[in-house]
């Protein structure tokens, strides 16, 4: 079971938030600060995060089966919000039906660009021989493009170099590996994605690929744009939320 936190009406609609590669539940906090009056948030640690245990598998379906172990049967009629990593997982638990519809905040690798999956697959073999808790310090600084309080930035930093080695390492190899295309093509259900400033994927590709696809962005924000401008996000959700037959 993953370590979970809750927040809001418990009989309004089920938020579920899953945050990226390295970080934790604190990641989606200021999202979840702006739409916990309306909505039940319900956020979680993934498997090797934060407070949750280790796994023998990291892949994005083995995080999937913890977090559907985890949240039960409100599963099915909750709208997930990922985020990266977090992104893959969401979109693999709606394709496999267990979600009303989905959020993926700037989603990792889907159907990505040939740069960017170089860039990934370089990063890869990076990690096999980095100082990792100086790697994800950095990494996490590089996320955040425009200006924002350093103490926000610093404490994401720690935050992801608490990771154990391993399982940076294997997490993101199961970012690298899940397959975007298939869990398209057996979306059913809606999914906004909402990219950064600079979309780690290939909209147009997305939206051939599922009829359920839809897209947005938010402007003046990096990578981790739930924690830079979580208030663009929240209008987003609020809107898609108000389009949906949930």
């Amino acid at each position: 079971m993953l370590k979970t936190w809750a927040a809001g009406p418990k009989d309004a609609l089920p938020l579920v938030f899953i945050h990226g590669w390295a970080c934790s539940h604190a990641a989606m906090q200021p999202l979840i600060e702006l739409l916990k009056d309306e909505f039940y948030c319900q956020s979680i640690d993934l498997l090797g995060h934060g407070e949750s245990p280790n796994a023998r598998d990291y892949s994005i379906a083995a995080q999937a089966g913890a977090v559907i172990e985890t949240c039960g049967a409100t599963l099915r009629r909750s709208l997930i919000i990922g985020h990266s990593m977090g992104g893959q997982i969401a979109l693999d638990l709606a394709a496999r039906g267990y979600a009303a519809a989905a959020v993926l905040l700037d989603p990792a690798n889907i159907i990505s660009p040939s740069g960017a999956v170089k860039w990934n697959e370089a990063h890869s073999e990076t990690l096999k021989t980095a100082d990792i808790p100086a790697h994800l310090k950095q990494f996490a600084r590089d996320q955040f493009r425009y200006k924002i309080a350093p103490e926000i930035v610093e404490n994401v930093a720690k935050t992801m170099a608490k990771t154990q080695p391993e399982v940076a390492r294997r997490a993101w190899d199961a970012i690298l590996s899940f397959d975007g295309a298939a869990r398209l093509a057996a979306l059913k259900v809606p999914a906004l994605t909402i990219f950064a400033d600079r979309p780690l994927n290939d909209g147009r590709a997305m939206q051939k690929a599922s009829k359920y696809i839809s897209l947005a962005q938010t402007a003046g924000a990096g990578h981790m744009h739930q924690i830079e401008v979580p208030e663009q996000i929240a209008a987003m959700v609020r809107r898609f939320i108000s389009q949906l037959d949930i």
